[in-house]
């Protein structure tokens, strides 16, 4: 075990997880072997020494806390990292875009250390993820969040994603949020609230797996002013009233609740599924 870099938080300063800060290159350093990033980890972390891989911010206040990590090799020929704090909060950067962006061969990803009540972009947060199969996000606090565009894009094994809780209330774009997450089957969208959301182009774009799409009465598209190709090539998606998908009509039209009467692509969270498949028409 080696302590792999060693940085400084507060409880009330922002943290310096942004993987674009020139300080915290060594987080990057690792995108493309890194297989699961663990929170509070019991394995012992052993003593620091002169000639340990030791990183810091350079950054200094009476306040801060260390916020130690360390790698470890598996048998299995998978890297993990450890993060470990006594801080009080450790929190995500305003600007958390890119955070995990290409991290290709990350399989799983513990977000429970992270405090994201101050972050304003999640954009391109997951993409190219190749190999995430599951992600739960649900516990972060995402109310501040403006731009989730490319957030969960190209993660192309992804099968599991439990968005329960996710604050979109303030959110105004939403391009390309989910496009080719090819292995998702069903997105349950039920607590989103698009009020603010001005872009929805790409949303869907490519999701070829997907079958069900749950929401809400507070999914509504009010404001979207760009919604071209949002269910471009979705051909299993089916409404919650058997509503199939038609190739020639893929923009925010139809992104709305399927009822009798009325074709569109969305199922009712809030209510059982029986389907009774048509085409849009």
């Amino acid at each position: 075990r080696d302590i792999c870099w060693e940085w400084y938080v507060s409880d009330w300063e922002q943290c310096i997880l942004q993987s674009s800060v020139t300080y915290l290159k060594k987080w990057w350093d690792f995108k493309s072997i890194l297989t699961f990033l663990a929170w509070s980890n019991p394995i012992n972390i052993i003593e620091r020494s002169d000639n340990e891989p030791v990183w810091q911010t350079g950054l200094w206040s009476t306040s801060w806390l260390p916020v130690i990590a360390w790698y470890e090799l598996s048998e299995d020929g998978t890297w993990t990292i450890y993060y470990k704090t006594d801080a009080t909060t450790i929190f995500m950067n305003s600007d958390s875009s890119y955070m995990f962006n290409n991290f290709r061969k990350l399989k799983r990803v513990n977000l429970d250390g992270f405090n994201s009540s101050k972050v304003t972009t999640m954009q391109l947060m997951f993409d190219y993820c190749f190999d995430l199969e599951e992600l739960d996000v649900s516990n972060r606090d995402t109310s501040n969040v403006t731009n989730m565009a490319n957030m969960f894009s190209r993660t192309q094994n992804l099968k599991h994603l439990n968005l329960s809780n996710f604050d979109t209330s303030n959110v105004t774009t939403m391009y390309a949020m989910f496009l080719e997450t090819y292995a998702l089957e069903e997105l349950d969208l039920s607590i989103f609230d698009t009020s603010y959301v001005t872009d929805m182009r790409f949303m869907f774009y490519n999701c070829g797996s997907l079958e069900t799409i749950y929401v809400s009465d507070t999914f509504v598209t009010t404001n979207v002013t760009s919604s071209a190709s949002m269910f471009y090539n979705t051909p299993n998606l089916v409404g919650g009233n058997g509503t199939l998908w038609d190739s020639s009509k893929i923009d925010k039209t139809y992104a709305l609740i399927d009822k009798e009467g009325q074709k569109w692509y969305f199922t009712d969270g809030s209510i059982p599924v029986i389907r009774n498949v048509s085409n849009v028409s």
